[in-house]
Formats: C-alpha cells, structure tokens, sequence
C-alpha cells in the first residue's frame, strides 16, 4: 500500500491578489487527490475560476468510491467543472472569458496517475533525477518541441505566457486533460504540482536537487517558499509530496475518450502484447543471456532493462553498470524515455526505433519548419482585419456584449490567451491596451517571430521581405 506524506505552500508573490487555487484545503493532509489550479489571463475573476476547477474536480473525485481513479473518471471531472463555470458565466456576465490551468495527482493503494491542462506542471522525482514530468501546454513549448526556438529564446519570448489549451467553461469545444499513468512508484519518490509562478524562480536541475535532497519535506517546502516569496513576479502554489512507503500500481481499463490522448485501455493492451511477445522487460547489455546483446566494450554484462509501459513511453533501469545509462547526457538510474530522447550506454547509442520497429514518430506540437512562408504571411491579413475592426468598435463605445463576441472571435488567429475578452468594466484606454498587447504577439514575421508594427498587411505585401530577417513571404511569381 502507497504510504504518503503531503504540506502544502502558496503565497502571492508581487501580484495584488491571489488567483491560484488547491485541494484539499488543508495544508497538510491525508488525501489521495491532490490539485493546484491557476486562474490564467489576467480575466476578471481568474481566482473564482482555479477555485470552482479546483473544488469540483476534486469532490467529483472523492465522491465517486465505487469507481476506480482512471483516465475516463478524470475526463468526466473535467467536463462537471466546464459545466460549474459556464453556469458561473451565464450568472455573472462581466466574467466572460474567466480560464484555468488544472494540475491534479492522484495516488491510491495500488493505482496511480497525473493529469494536466495548460501550464502549471506536476513532477515525479526518484533517486536524485527527474523521472517524468507533464509538457507544458503553451505556445513556445509547441515552438521548443518543433525545433523553432531555442530554450533561451523561448524564456524571453513575448509569448512564453500564452497557453493553449484551459478549463474556460467553453462548452461548445471539449477540453481534454493530458494523462500520465502511474506505473512504479518507490519509497522516496517525490512529486511535486505547481503553478507557474513557482517555476519562474527554478530551474528544473535546483528544483531537483532540493525535492531529492534528505532534509524533511517541510524544509523543502520551506526552501521553495522563501525562494519564491523573494523571487517571484507572480502568485505560487504547490503541493509536496513524498511517498514513505511505496509499491507497484496497476491501471485500470477504461473506454478511449481522445484519439490524440493515450488511454489506459491502449496502454495496457500494448503493454500486454509486448509482455506476451517478449515475455518481460528487455534485458541490455554484453553478456549472451540478454535479450539484446551489444557487442561494445563500455556496456556492461547487464548494464540496462527497458520496458514499454505507453506509445511512445518506456522505463528505462541502470543495472548498476560501470560507465552508466546516460539520457541526453544526464546519468540516471531509472528514468521515462521516449523516441526522441538521446540514450547512451557507456559509449555505446541505443536507438528505440531498432527495437521496436513498430514506433512511429510523433505528430509536431507546433508548425513543421518550411521554406514557403506564403499560407502563414496570408494569414496574418486576417489578423490586421480583425485588429481594425476591434478598435473601430471600441472607438464606437459598443454594447459589452458585443465587445466580448469580438474579442473571442479575435482568439483563433491571436493564440489562446484568455485575458482577450474586453469587458465593459475597464475603460477604453484599457481595452486599446489590452488589443495591443495581443496584436504584438500575432502580428509576426512567421520566420523569425519579429514584431511587424501597425503596418497594414498590404504594405507589407508590396515590400515583400522581413526587415529583420530578410525572408521572402511569398513564392517569386
């Protein structure tokens, strides 16, 4: 049985209130459901959002004792707290457009998983290394993932707090949260869900060190809040949690909800065709008995084990070998890999794909690289339209109803950023301001992301070229 330990830390940083939310209430508790929700975008009543998220999901869970915890189970809390905040829109109209991130663990006697949407992110850690962590659903995470940003780009991008996908109450568009099945969990094992104003004050190399470290839990805890109390620009949450007593989980079969998610039902018939094919996890290494032999000096007589546990995922186990299992040059003991990660074993490359042949390369998170800017240069007309016609109707002093359709009809070609929807309870000065602010990050080159200013697309068209990085926006005729 999963034994736990679990303290609570949440403070407002240099913001004027406080839009995170978290169950359970108490700061240290006994539950198995944990959430940290972050009302996103700047929208009024963000901070009602996280909380109706928050509370629902997380009663919707604990008042379901005849259902296992599974994918299905979590999809079904997430659509009961799109519905609590539509019906809190449809009450209170001056909070259209009200959004929040979800971040949710939930550990059980013997199932366990993690779920989240949009950028507050949950980690596993185990013996001094990260095991797993959630991948951020934003715009430069899906530009990182696509190669078209470097790390250090994407830290000062004008995007980098534009998300895209929240809980928003947007019934006529269903919202999906990631799922991570729980696998293994040991003793000392830790994880941690936090809002986004805490990662701002980390990188993940010192949140490691100080989530593995040997100190209480409630020195860790302390460490973090001190660091963000000074550091931070915005609101932190988090929850800490470490597993004093651990064991293997199961996972429950579920109906697939998402073709775009994997599901347990999925995961564990692929686990159970490769365990029936393999007959257990495979063996690495020089000595004849493995199931893959690698005729390499530096590998050991039985250096690794890996086993495929999802579609792209596998867990990875040093065998205590003498030159180590590195995973994109970081040395690990056990660690979740998946295709694209660089795996090396002393000096020797292990390549996934030639175990097993049946993967598929994964679909990019953003735009592929291309030569040809024309169908994305033509799209930012639309863009220059749709901004014109926004400041017309602010000019006009137009009814708030009609002010917020024309916001939310402007997030499709703007990105997914939640604080779009001008209401009428903020001055026209202010809603110029918030226009503009989205207009600067929409209005870019689409190949070097360069601000383009308030020139109209036309003059654009007839220039041809970006002034910063000389490429041509359409084919020579």
């Amino acid at each position: 049985m999963i034994q736990l330990e679990a303290i609570f830390l949440q403070g407002q940083g240099k913001r004027s209130n406080q839009e995170d939310s978290f169950f359970p209430e108490k700061k240290e508790s006994n539950s198995r459901v944990f959430i940290v929700c972050d009302g996103v975008g700047g929208a009024e009543k963000g901070e009602v959002a996280s909380q109706l998220a928050a509370q629902t999901i997380g009663r919707f869970l604990g008042e379901s004792p005849e259902k296992p915890v599974d994918e299905a189970l979590v999809q079904e809390a997430v659509v009961a707290a799109e519905k609590e905040l539509a019906a809190f829109q449809h009450k209170n109209p001056e909070a259209a457009g009200i959004g929040t991130t979800l971040t949710l663990l939930h550990l059980g006697d013997d199932e366990g998983m993690a779920a989240h949407i949009g950028d507050s992110r949950i980690y596993h850690f185990c013996q001094n290394d990260i095991l797993w962590k959630t991948r951020d659903h934003s715009w430069v995470e899906g530009m990182l993932q696509s190669e078209l940003l470097t790390p250090e780009q994407a830290a000062e991008h004008p995007r980098r707090n534009v998300i895209t996908r929240a809980l928003q109450g947007n019934l006529a568009k269903e919202i999906k949260a990631d799922v991570h099945p729980l696998f293994d969990v040991q003793k000392g094992d830790a994880f941690l869900l936090c809002s986004d104003g805490v990662l701002g004050s980390f990188t993940d190399e010192r949140l490691c060190e100080i989530m593995t470290g040997d100190n209480a839990l409630s020195e860790k805890a302390k460490t973090l809040e001190s660091i963000c109390s000074q550091d931070s620009k915005d609101n932190f949450t988090a929850w800490l949690i470490r597993v004093t007593d651990g064991g293997t989980l199961r996972v429950y079969k579920s109906e697939p909800v998402s073709k775009t998610t994997v599901w347990a039902d999925a995961l564990n018939r692929q686990k159970n065709r490769i365990m029936e094919k393999q007959g257990k996890p495979l063996t690495i290494g020089r000595s004849p008995d493995n199931n893959v032999k690698v005729q390499n000096p530096t590998v050991s007589g039985r250096h690794c084990t890996i086993e495929q546990i999802a579609a792209n995922s596998f867990l990875l186990i040093d065998a205590d070998s003498t030159n180590g299992t590195r995973v994109n040059d970081w040395r690990i003991k056990r660690k979740i890999v998946n295709r694209d990660d660089k795996i090396t074993l002393g000096s020797f490359t292990l390549h996934l794909e030639k175990l097993y042949p049946h993967l598929k390369p994964p679909a990019p998170l953003g735009p592929a690289p291309q030569k040809d800017f024309s169908a994305e240069f033509g799209a930012l007309k639309e863009v220059w339209d749709n901004y014109q016609q926004a400041k017309i109707q602010i000019f006009n002093n137009d009814m708030a109803k009609r002010l917020i359709g024309a916001g939310l009809s402007l997030i499709p070609y703007f990105g997914h950023a939640i604080g779009m929807v001008l209401t009428a309870s903020i001055s026209s000065e202010e809603k110029l301001q918030a226009l503009r602010n989205e207009f600067m990050i929409s209005y870019l080159c689409p190949k070097c992301y360069a601000y383009l200013e308030e020139v109209p697309h036309e003059a654009l068209a007839k220039k041809g070229t970006c002034g910063y990085c000389k490429v041509k926006w359409e084919n020579d005729k």
